[in-house]
């Protein structure tokens, strides 16, 4: 059980030193390969708006830094979707700059004067779109991502999944450093009370309706604002939410009980918690924290009777190795995600869609490929 042990320790140090020696560059505002004339003519552009506990930096590419800040900041930035998109891929350059026939560029950075100029600009994005389309789709992000990361993996979920709300990310100051693992936790939990301005903030605006998609250590952030809330009477009062979708939450299944147990059984109702029990990031996770299980690496039958909608993605192919953001890199999920969040019955029943059976047995979807 020693020499395992330590087996065990030497790779986890190891998966640490090599990706902790190769972060994703800082790319908001960096100038592209072309001119702006060019840029201009790029199809797809997606705006993404952002409130964010980070502070602001005036270091290239960076916009904001993983420092904490005393205070909500807003900011805008457009995101141009290259010609060559793959779906499920989010094209950066390593290193910069980046070529917009190939790569997300992001750009057009633009930091807000306050909370108020920010809903000004949540009311004229909702006023540009459709009756049916004026809802918002609220993104936060996990642990080991800086904001570049952030901005860019939500345009790409925006684009892949067809979502046509308004896009607001929700940025904590992750160190983006794996080895900070600890710090990103806390970093995350100061996150919470300004998570709970920013629901209070956005209820004064006229929406449709809001749907919340956390990912990994994002989910403990959510999860945790979401009690805090509860307990004061102020979760949902307006009964805007309409699905909260939590994909491999990096929680400890105990706390996430904890934290459900004052959650009514009708907001429980809204969550669908996506897992896959061959998620490496989350069993690493797991071995860190004292060897409890991982929600979003946990048998589905454990997490069913809690009265969440249970998605198994276990079956599903995944384009990184890590298994950690199914949601997002499987080209069929995210389209089926897409569809979850247009119209509320999409995991109600078996269907096959997209190439993909998805059966339905009490609170748990499995979701696989048909045999051939």
């Amino acid at each position: 059980m020693a020499l395992k042990n330590l087996l065990f320790s030497t790779y986890l140090t190891l998966v640490l030193l090599l990706t902790a020696c190769s972060p994703e560059p800082h790319l908001i505002g960096v100038k592209p390969k072309t001119s702006q004339e060019q840029l201009k003519q790029t199809p797809k552009k997606v705006r993404i708006l952002i409130a964010t506990t980070r502070a602001s930096s005036d270091e290239e590419g960076v916009f904001y830094s993983s420092e904490r800040a005393d205070q909500l900041n807003f900011a805008t930035v457009n995101v141009s979707i290259p010609i060559a998109h793959q779906t499920g891929r989010v094209e950066l350059p390593s290193p910069p700059p980046p070529d917009p026939e190939k790569h997300l560029v992001l750009g057009d950075a633009e930091r807000l004067k306050g909370s108020d100029q920010f809903l000004q600009e949540v009311r004229k994005e909702l006023q540009v779109r459709q009756r049916g389309s004026r809802t918002a789709l609220l993104f936060i992000h996990g642990y080991n991502t800086n904001m570049t990361e952030a901005v860019a993996r939500f345009a790409q979920l925006v684009e892949d999944s067809g979502f046509r709300g308004v896009p607001i990310l929700f940025s904590w100051p992750s160190n983006r450093r794996t080895i900070d693992y600890v710090s990103d936790i806390n970093s995350a939990a100061i996150s919470r009370d300004a998570l709970a301005e920013f629901a209070i903030l956005m209820s004064s605006i006229n929406i449709e309706g809001v749907d919340i998609l956390a990912h990994s250590m994002g989910n403990f952030l959510a999860m945790e604002t979401f009690r805090t809330m509860a307990l004061s009477g102020g979760f949902d009062r307006l009964n805007r939410l309409q699905h909260i979708v939590l994909a491999s939450p990096d929680i400890d299944i105990e706390l996430f009980k904890r934290q459900l147990s004052v959650i009514s059984p009708k907001q429980r109702e809204k969550m669908v918690v996506l897992i896959s029990r061959d998620d490496k990031a989350l069993r690493i996770s797991q071995r860190i924290s004292g060897g409890t299980p991982r929600v979003g690496a946990i048998d589905p039958e454990e997490l069913a009777p809690l009265g969440v909608t249970v998605v198994d993605l276990t079956e599903v192919n995944d384009t990184n190795s890590a298994n950690h953001a199914k949601f997002a890199n499987s080209p069929e999920i995210v389209q089926i995600l897409g569809e979850r969040l247009a119209e509320s019955d999409t995991l109600s029943t078996s269907t096959t869609t997209k190439g993909l059976v998805l059966q339905k047995a009490g609170g748990i979807v499995e979701i696989f490929k048909p045999p051939s």
